[in-house]
């Protein structure tokens, strides 16, 4: 397990979470993917709750989800507290997983440069940096 790809994939979800949490979340989201995201979102709250400095950044992140330095600042601790805690580590990436296979008619891309597809797929798919593609006529 690779604690920074564990930490990537709950942000995703937490990300999504925080950033539409109230009335219709699971309208846009899909019911068990909602209940997924909620189940992550309490064992992370519980885990950080007995620490004030990481409690404290999860609120500040729920006050402001659009923030993108308060999200840095949660993954951070979420990151140090799944090295301190194999269990957790495992807990958490269990429920990662659970949520990106929780509803059949979505797909969750989590991490960089990944690509989903619904349907039919044709032509050159490129991710990467610095990348050229020459199509010869």
């Amino acid at each position: 397990m690779v604690i920074e790809a564990v930490a990537m994939g709950a942000m995703a979800i937490l990300k999504m979470f925080l950033g539409k949490t109230g009335e219709g979340f699971a309208k846009k989201v899909g019911e068990q993917l909602a209940d997924k995201a909620g189940e992550l979102y309490q064992s992370v709250k519980r885990k950080l709750s007995s620490d004030p400095y990481a409690l404290q950044t999860l609120t500040r992140a729920e006050e402001n989800p659009a923030s993108a330095d308060r999200l840095v600042a949660l993954e951070g601790v979420l990151k140090e507290k799944l090295g301190e805690d194999p269990e957790f580590a495992k807990q958490v990436e269990r429920l990662v997983q659970e949520a990106k296979t929780a509803d059949g008619n979505r797909v969750l891309v989590i991490g960089d440069r990944d690509v989903a597809v619904g349907g039919n797929a044709t032509g050159t798919f490129v991710t990467g940096d610095f990348n050229q593609v020459n199509k010869e006529k």
